[in-house]
């Protein structure tokens, strides 16, 4: 039994909670997990949607990247909801299977790219050191420029929540 109430359902919800609940349930097909503890607070739940909806869908990062860096996080964290919630979504984007499986194993993915193996050496760096080597952040960098390569930092940041 969870300890606060999750809104999951359009029963659950007030009227003050239900165009934030209309929201999420559109985009995502389905209110659960952070979201629907959130909703307590319909004002922050709508804030962090948005950011969240940001850092995923705005900028040079390509969704299949996206979403291949948040199972990364989602597995690096023991984030059993993330990895879940975002399994369907990576494979829709087009991440490969045998990425799937060695990140499902914690193995490095083996044949990546040297983009994907700087973007993988990130979510290992900040994840367990909470910082990244100045190579690194050089080379995303001079790839991505910075904005993008804060894009990516915040968005593993925030993937614990979101």
């Amino acid at each position: 039994m969870p300890r606060v109430k999750q809104f999951s359902t359009r029963e659950d919800i007030s009227p003050e909670q239900e165009p934030v609940f209309n929201r999420l349930a559109s985009s995502y097909g389905h209110v659960q997990g952070p979201s629907s503890i959130l909703l307590h607070s319909p004002e922050i739940c709508q804030r962090v949607f948005d950011v969240s909806s940001y850092l995923r869908f705005s900028g040079k990062i390509a969704l299949e990247q996206v979403e291949w860096i948040i199972l990364a996080v989602g597995r690096e964290r023991n984030a059993k909801f993330i990895w879940a919630d975002h399994l369907a979504p990576a494979r829709k984007a087009g991440v490969r299977e045998e990425y799937i499986d060695a990140l499902r194993s914690k193995r490095a993915p083996v044949g990546l790219t040297s983009d994907e193996a700087d973007v993988y050496n990130l979510v290992r760096q900040l994840v367990h050191q909470g910082t990244c080597d100045q190579a690194l952040f050089d080379r995303l960098n001079a790839r991505y420029g910075t904005p993008t390569v804060d894009r990516k930092s915040t968005r593993l940041n925030s993937s614990h929540i979101t």
